[in-house]
């Protein structure tokens, strides 16, 4: 398409500053980054969609009985088969076709997270806070089981 003769782009550089003005305008969504470049959204609704089905209080009951979704609700850890399932919400859509390029897409945006040197996933709005005594009083405990676990006690 851009290579045609009423547009006549040619070199990739011009590609990449035709979807950045695109991308700044709002009309596509396009990142030149390392994970993201290869890939462009040409329908900003259709990723509003795919957010939708993660960060929604529209939950099947089948996906809030499931240990999937206690741990995140619990924990904010987000399992890739629980994003699989709540992908599956709008099925017509594909979201699941994509999914790798959507968690990519998510993580730009800060609303997947991975923890420092681990591949698990997290989404900062379901972590629950808490006092920082209540997470010394709970490091604490932790800490003196595995020391007892461990026979050093």
């Amino acid at each position: 398409m851009a290579k045609h003769k009423d547009i006549d782009i040619s070199e990739d550089n011009e590609v990449k500053q035709c979807l950045q003005y695109c991308h700044d305008m709002g009309t596509v969504v396009y990142f030149d980054e390392k994970n993201l470049a290869d890939h462009v959204i040409l329908d900003p609704k259709w990723l509003i969609n795919a957010l939708r089905c993660l960060v929604s209080d529209k939950i099947d009951n089948v996906i809030e009985v499931s240990d999937d979704w206690e741990t995140l609700t619990d924990t904010g850890q987000l399992t890739d088969a629980l994003i699989s399932l709540l992908f599956k919400k709008e099925p017509e859509l594909n979201f699941e076709e994509n999914k790798a390029h959507l968690i990519e897409v998510m993580k730009r945006f800060d609303i997947i997270v991975n923890l420092k040197k681990s591949t698990a996933l997290y989404m900062p709005c379901m972590i629950k806070s808490c006092s920082f005594s209540k997470f010394k009083s709970s490091l604490v405990t932790k800490i003196n089981h595995f020391t007892k676990l461990a026979g050093y006690v």
